[in-house]
């Protein structure tokens, strides 16, 4: 690419459309987008949280964003309806990347974009997703889970865009960090940095549970970044982040009970992983998780 010739992109993440997400912050986000006039578009994951019925709405809520989009998958995806998302985002023009890569002309550049799906959900394959990708040629990553950007091949350079950890769903500086990178996630948003690679960490437009999390959203020069609330950008303490697990707990124990979709529910505060549909036994098991956590009911 000529020098002094800038790529604009725009970077938006973790939807979870019509949950915690309201429609009026999904459209602002994306209209936001549009104003920037980006030249490409890069969605990365978690459109869903634990129902398929926003599904049917996607094509109302991504609507004008007028540029050539790519997308991977999240692991709140994997867990409710990959196929169908992947279905209605390709319906929709984007081109949905899992374990693959694209080339796109940006300027009269080939530029290459690889889409490695969700290490959370275990469908990751970097192997596979730079099968074919020449070395030496500007490559873009999309990926859900940061933890990719670890494994990305050294031979390559790259720059990442992620989701997945809301910025820490709240942000108190070094204290959040230690906290993370205690749980194993070592880059919780903004630039990270590597030999031959970069990291950009979205904290996303929504939440994964029925409270949203609150972080300062730091902007990247490569990227534009959705509006956030005033108190968002100074980081208010608005939100706990220490109930985000019985909100997980308690939105899919919901979903079971209306029988939406097969909702997995993974090991989470002793649950552990199982496809199921029966509102009454999780209801019933759920009520007697001791602390140090039990198998589920068989």
């Amino acid at each position: 690419m000529p020098a002094g010739d800038v790529v604009r992109i725009a970077h938006v993440s973790d939807f979870h459309a019509l949950a915690s997400t309201p429609e009026t912050r999904l459209r602002a986000a994306f209209d936001a987008v549009a104003e920037e006039r980006p030249d490409l578009v890069f969605l990365t994951g978690d459109f869903l949280s634990y129902t398929r019925r926003p599904l049917r709405h996607f094509p109302r809520l991504f609507r004008g964003i007028g540029a050539p989009t790519f997308a991977v998958l999240g692991n709140h995806d994997h867990w409710v309806d990959p196929q169908g998302v992947r279905s209605v985002l390709e319906g929709m023009g984007q081109t949905v990347l899992q374990n693959e890569a694209t080339s796109v002309m940006v300027r009269n550049t080939r530029i290459w974009i690889v889409g490695v799906d969700d290490a959370t959900s275990r469908r990751e394959n970097v192997e596979l997703a730079f099968a074919g990708v020449p070395r030496g040629e500007p490559t873009l990553v999309l990926a859900h889970t940061p933890s990719t950007f670890d494994r990305l091949p050294p031979e390559h350079e790259t720059i990442c865009f992620s989701g997945h950890t809301h910025g820490g769903h709240i942000y108190l500086g070094r204290f959040t960090e230690k906290i993370g990178r205690a749980m194993g996630m070592r880059y919780i948003r903004g630039h990270y940095q590597r030999p031959n690679h970069q990291l950009y960490v979205n904290r996303g437009i929504g939440s994964g549970g029925p409270l949203p999390g609150f972080a300062p959203s730091p902007r990247s020069p490569s990227s534009t970044s959705p509006p956030t609330r005033p108190d968002a950008r100074r980081g208010s303490l608005t939100a706990f982040g220490m109930t985000a697990c019985f909100f997980e707990i308690l939105a899919r124990a919901r979903a079971c009970r209306r029988r939406e979709s097969r909702v997995p529910v993974r090991r989470l505060c002793g649950v552990q992983e199982r496809q199921t549909t029966d509102a009454t036994r999780w209801r019933s098991h759920l009520k007697r998780v001791p602390k140090e956590g039990v198998e589920p009911p068989t």
